[in-house]
């Protein structure tokens, strides 16, 4: 057993096989941030927004694209990915979310928020669509419900099952306020 072991080893050292390096990808920089740029946002919000009527910009390039999350006219929040060449054609990118009020990554899944607008912790859906919109595939948004923080998105729930049916919160509106 271990003679094949050390044999696929040295046949897959032979043959090139390495395992990737996370979050790298097979892109020049200029490509990579070309496509953020771009990126779908649709399914993004979709399966992460909370019912709460917001609207994502993204911005920059070259070596780091930031989406703004506003709502009202007002940015409440980013993430940018952080691009940095490590290799000819190869590109590294790093994921930075904003911080909240206490100085932790906004969304992370810790805190209980009164008007929160997205499902938490959002970072693997981030994650997901720089993944997706580099390696131009669809997204795939279904391992989220595993890494969802249950006791921190009530409100995110409730706010949702609203939005299904037709009800849009604001961020700053109380209790029951809603628009149709």
């Amino acid at each position: 057993m271990r003679k094949a072991s050390m044999a696929v080893v040295l046949a897959c050292g032979i043959a090139g096989c390495a395992t990737p390096e996370a979050n790298v990808y097979d892109l020049p920089i200029a490509e990579a941030s070309k496509r953020l740029l771009a990126a779908d946002l649709t399914e993004f919000k979709y399966q992460r927004q909370c019912g709460v009527l917001l609207a994502i910009t993204p911005g920059g390039g070259g070596n780091a694209v930031t989406w703004w999350v506003s709502t009202d006219g007002m940015d409440v929040f980013y993430f940018t990915a952080r691009l940095t060449e490590v290799g000819p054609g190869k590109t590294k990118v790093d994921v930075e979310v904003s911080k909240d009020s206490n100085g932790k990554e906004s969304y992370s899944g810790t805190t209980e928020l009164v008007r929160p607008l997205f499902l938490q912790p959002l970072r693997p859906a981030i994650t997901e669509l720089v993944d997706a919109t580099l390696e131009q595939r669809k997204h795939d948004y279904s391992f989220l419900n595993k890494t969802d923080v249950k006791e921190n998105n009530g409100v995110c729930n409730v706010q949702r099952g609203s939005m299904e049916s037709g009800f849009r919160f604001r961020r700053g509106q109380k209790g029951g306020e809603y628009e149709r």
